[in-house]
């Protein structure tokens, strides 16, 4: 599974109301909610869940996810990366097993 890389930040509010990242666009689904994640397939949300978990632990401990603020601001929002895994796999499996 692909992660796009942030391209630039942007601290300032006025522009859209919030801070914000400009990310590179990557070709796929997005799985916003639980609606598109049971969309899927049961095989593909098994291999979805495993992509997201490897994805996010990659781009941790590639250091990565440091760039331009982008880890601090993620830590901030309370999006540590182990976490939002195992959230993420909690939630596909328990999607995968209905």
């Amino acid at each position: 599974m692909e992660a796009a890389e942030p391209l630039a930040y942007c601290a300032d509010a006025d522009v859209t109301g919030a801070e914000f990242y400009v990310m590179e666009y990557v070709d796929g689904q997005v799985l916003s909610d639980r609606d598109a994640g049971l969309a899927l397939a049961p095989e593909a949300r098994a291999t979805a869940g495993e992509q997201v978990i490897d994805g996010v632990r990659a781009r941790y401990a590639s250091g990565r996810m440091a760039d331009d603020g982008y880890r601090q601001q993620a830590l901030k929002r309370g999006d540590d990366g182990i976490q939002l895994a195992e959230a993420a796999r909690d939630v596909l499996r328990e999607l995968h097993v209905q």
